[in-house]
């Protein structure tokens, strides 16, 4: 179903016509009928939200995995830092002597 400002939009005349045959109440019972609307309201939202948790989660793993990538990138580079900077000291230590 298409979707516009986060409200799922009801097309097709089958559609409309399951709609308002689900509608439990007199054509002068406001309150019923708003109650109605929001539950049908609350139902699509959770239709929609299901539809969309697949692929919100399949985003969220592609997302870890990069940022796992890039820590594991950072640990790396500072890895590679701490070793050049201990292996320029030890050649100073051993050229120290020297002189």
């Amino acid at each position: 179903m298409p979707s516009h400002g986060g409200n799922l939009q009801i097309t097709g005349p089958e559609e409309r016509d399951v709609i308002l045959n689900s509608i439990d109440c007199d054509d002068e019972d406001n309150v019923a009928y708003i109650q109605w609307c929001i539950n049908f309201c609350n139902s699509q939202r959770s239709l929609w939200d299901r539809e969309c948790f697949p692929i919100k989660e399949s985003i969220m793993v592609i997302k870890r995995k990069e940022i796992e990538g890039w820590n594991c990138q950072e640990h790396k580079e500072e890895q590679e830092v701490k070793e050049e900077q201990e292996f320029k000291e030890e050649q100073e230590q051993k050229e120290e002597p020297k002189a």
